[in-house]
């Protein structure tokens, strides 16, 4: 079966270990760089630029003048992407985790305060208008209780992934065998194995294409068909498919994962979709990534800003009910924006996720111009590294 190093030997950077996995409830070790991709899509809440130190509810004070970081949904998907082709700037593609890692020390050089293992919890805005000064504010569910007060937020919380059924047995299995994200550094403990992709997106296509130069096959279990995967990974598949190194199921679905007397994995039982529980096959294997996508991370927000009914994404500028003249990634609540998956109608890129951030952050200063009482010190000055024309 795929070994995996121990705690405090080996590669660090990516190294999986059940015991600390995401999904399961554990913290991974603080100095491990996995983090960053086990870490999440964020709600970066813009701390009031004070020059005091505030205290909060809990008693605990909070430092209010500089942009802070708290995770609140499951993962990135471009920081666990295998290889991101079609990014400006990267003609030969950039492998996600470095793409993250980049993105993260940039972020930081502009004194954004990054902090995977504390979750935010519930958002609570602001009350009252005209005078009033009282900051918007995000519960964490840390031991403290602590709250980040802020003159605005930003929430970028993404996708919380899909799992497969739990008749399925798959979520008895997380961390041992059963993975709901591809980390690169898995690769080469697959070296010589057979190992199982659930998924039929570019996510999938892109492990699979990165994963086959390591594994002895790799088998895509796809429910439905590749329509939505983009051409140049489809080429690439049915390249890799030629050379018996990919195989791929269509119209095919997980029936049942068996564990064997260490309760790790060993294998599977898949069969046509909509079937009930009808497996006509067996894939012997220790290796099953379940790529399916996932809901919008929005649950926490407690219904205090305006969701598209049936995706449950955040509204914002001309699709807010009620509100007119609100800008691209404004919300219903004033201070409040939205960006990334989480946001009504964003398009499942990168790219266009690196845009409206950076629109909901020309945004951000336009509303800090005319809202300057919850931002009682800011100047508006560039940061140390932050340069303007």
């Amino acid at each position: 079966m795929g070994a995996r190093p121990e705690a405090g030997t080996g590669p660090v950077r990516g190294r999986r270990d059940h015991r600390a996995h995401p999904l399961r409830g554990g913290l991974p070790d603080p100095g491990v760089p996995h983090r960053i991709r086990g870490g999440v899509q964020v709600a970066r809440a813009f701390r009031r630029r004070h020059r005091r130190r505030q205290r909060d509810g809990e008693g605990r004070h909070q430092d209010l003048h500089r942009p802070h970081a708290r995770r609140a949904g499951r993962r990135p998907r471009a920081g666990t992407s295998s290889r991101i082709a079609n990014y400006l700037g990267f003609p030969g593609g950039i492998v996600g985790h470095d793409f993250a890692q980049k993105a993260l020390e940039q972020a930081k050089g502009f004194g954004v305060e990054w902090e995977p293992l504390r979750t935010a919890k519930k958002l609570n805005v602001r009350e009252g208008a005209g005078g009033s000064t009282d900051p918007h504010s995000v519960e964490l569910d840390d031991a403290k209780k602590s709250t980040i007060k802020a003159g605005a937020v930003i929430v970028a919380t993404g996708l919380a992934w899909r799992r497969l059924d739990d008749s399925t047995k798959a979520n008895e299995l997380i961390g041992s065998g059963v993975y709901y994200q591809a980390l690169v550094t898995d690769a080469e403990y697959t070296k010589g194995q057979e190992i199982a992709m659930v998924g039929g997106g570019n996510s999938t296509g892109q492990a699979v294409v990165y994963f086959a130069q390591f594994a002895k096959k790799v088998t895509m279990i796809v429910r439905t068909d590749l329509s939505k995967m983009s051409a140049y990974l489809v080429d690439e598949i049915n390249a890799l498919k030629a050379a018996g190194k990919v195989e791929i199921l269509l119209n095919t679905e997980v029936k049942l994962c068996e564990a064997d007397g260490n309760k790790q994995l060993k294998n599977l039982k898949v069969g046509p979709k909509g079937s009930k529980n009808q497996a006509n096959r067996d894939i012997p294997t220790r290796w099953l990534y379940v790529l399916i996508g996932g809901a919008p991370n929005t649950d926490w927000l407690g219904g205090r800003l305006q969701l598209d009914s049936q995706s449950k994404t955040v509204l914002t500028g001309r699709d807010v009910t009620g509100q007119t003249g609100l800008t691209s990634t404004a919300t219903s609540v004033p201070g409040v924006y939205a960006v990334g998956d989480v946001q009504f109608g964003a398009p499942p890129r990168v790219g266009g996720a690196v845009g409206r951030g950076a629109a909901a952050l020309a945004e951000l200063f336009g509303y800090i111009a005319k809202n300057k009482q919850y931002f009682p010190t800011y100047a508006g000055k560039p940061g140390k590294n932050e340069h303007r024309s």
